[in-house]
């Protein structure tokens, strides 16, 4: 419940759902590796869920769009977007993904979070300075 509670921070925009929930795991005593690979695992169901809901907005924007030009809303189509252009963005998007995930659970066999923490501390330090200058 506790990582689920910490993925629901992610709906704050900049906070990454992974690190939130895969630091939650490591709070409640998992393992680097058990904690990223449930992070990944409870995140299948967000991003289908994140997609469903972008494919939806993209329908009804069509069928708004179709309507208003006085078409016919039972013709519409309910795949407002090229079929090749999405399977080859769904397939390259899979394949690179399980990539990296397969490369940071390698990574973090061998090496802690330490390294991201500090990257995002000195990303936040920069983009600070960056708000304060402009």
């Amino acid at each position: 419940v506790a990582i689920g509670l910490f993925q629901a921070m992610a709906l704050i925009p900049g906070v990454s759902r992974s690190g939130s929930t895969i630091s939650a795991g490591l709070l409640g005593g998992m393992s680097r590796e058990k904690a990223a690979r449930f992070s990944f695992l409870l995140g299948a169901p967000a991003m289908f869920g994140a997609g469903l809901w972008t494919y939806l907005g993209e329908v009804r924007a069509t069928a708004n769009v179709y309507v208003e030009a006085g078409g016919d809303p039972i013709s519409i189509s309910y795949f407002p977007f090229d079929v090749l252009t999405f399977v080859v963005g769904f397939v390259v998007s899979a394949v690179v993904g399980l990539v990296t995930v397969w490369g940071l659970m390698k990574f973090l066999k061998k090496y802690s979070l330490k390294v991201f923490a500090l990257y995002l501390f000195l990303i936040g330090v920069v983009t600070v300075l960056g708000i304060e200058v402009f």
